[in-house]
């Protein structure tokens, strides 16, 4: 089966790493430090199969019950693992490329790590002319030339107007340090010119609360991720 199928008919319980403050995005990597028991056994069960795992956001109150089976939100990313590094210490680094949004329907707790039936998110950019694409990407760009320093650094690659729009508005929603709750919020929206004004719409918050981020190490934005 070729790898778009895999993730276009995927019908099976996808393993889940939810972490509390990392959201994972379709078309970016995000690597991962795995040192619990539980989710190495997921690394391992991952790799003899097709390298699929769901990354997702805890709820507030996950503390309490994280050994357990802590609550997560819905709406998650479908990412597969590009390279899997065995430590010495038997820990494993991770990194995970991004795929599909998808929603979780049915959580299974069978395994010592939650699994989920899932269905994939296509991106829905239906009534979407050139001219409000345009306008969109202009709007995003105009405000991080505002809120970064040095302006726009390291976003430039993807300025292009080539560039997808979904991708463009998932690729500076993972990269800029957001709350982990309002990047969440822009996972959650399917609509692709609602998810373009939601963007707008924090970039807007941060610059009237005077924020300056200098966002580093374009496109692995995050540090290794732990569990």
């Amino acid at each position: 089966m070729k790898q778009e199928d895999i993730f276009n008919e995927y019908n099976g319980l996808l393993p889940l790493f939810p972490l509390p403050s990392v959201v994972f995005f379709p078309y970016t990597f995000l690597p991962l430090h795995v040192f619990e028991p539980r989710y190495k056994q997921m690394v391992i069960d991952a790799a003899e199969k097709d390298g699929l795992i769901g990354m997702v956001l805890l709820k507030p109150g996950w503390e309490n019950l994280y050994y357990g089976n802590p609550p997560v939100y819905e709406m998650a990313c479908l990412g597969q693992a590009f390279r899997t590094e065995v430590l010495p210490d038997v820990n494993f680094n991770v990194l995970l490329y991004g795929i599909k949004r998808v929603r979780i329907q049915e959580l299974d707790f069978a395994k010592p790590y939650q699994r989920a039936k899932v269905q994939i998110i296509e991106k829905n950019g239906h009534g979407l002319t050139l001219k409000k694409t345009k306008e969109i990407r202009h709007q995003i760009l105009e405000r991080l030339n505002q809120i970064i320093d040095p302006p726009l650094w390291g976003f430039s690659a993807f300025s292009a107007p080539h560039l997808d729009l979904g991708v463009f508005i998932d690729f500076i929603t993972f990269s800029y340090p957001f709350h982990p709750f309002q990047k969440q919020t822009i996972l959650e929206t399917v609509n692709l010119e609602k998810r373009g004004m939601n963007l707008i719409h924090l970039l807007d918050q941060e610059k009237e609360k005077g924020n300056k981020s200098r966002v580093r190490n374009l496109p692995f934005i995050h540090e290794l991720a732990k569990n």
